[in-house]
């Protein structure tokens, strides 16, 4: 299903990142992410670029926030400021 999402956001058609949406939605949900830190994370970065292809900032803060504590988790601090400095959040350190 996460091949499938990817494929839709390689489009610029909106209905296609409205599919990529509701399958990462529903990807959250499901076991194999949610036992999974890498999962989790490919789920939230799909997410995140579809929020940002779409245009909807509130979103993609909302994800990239998620993806930059997921990542914190995992000891990826790289990737996580990464994340941060995309939608311009300053982490406090």
């Amino acid at each position: 299903m996460l091949e499938r999402a990817c494929a839709y956001i390689n489009s610029t058609d909106t209905i296609n990142l409205d599919s990529a949406r509701q399958i990462g939605l529903e990807l959250l949900e499901h076991a194999a992410v949610k036992d999974s830190t890498v999962n989790r994370l490919k789920v939230l970065r799909l997410l995140t670029d579809v929020a940002r292809m779409d245009m909807n900032y509130e979103e993609q803060m909302r994800w990239a926030s998620l993806l930059a504590t997921a990542c914190r988790e995992r000891g990826d601090e790289t990737e996580a400021l990464r994340t941060e400095s995309e939608i311009g959040i300053t982490p406090f350190l």
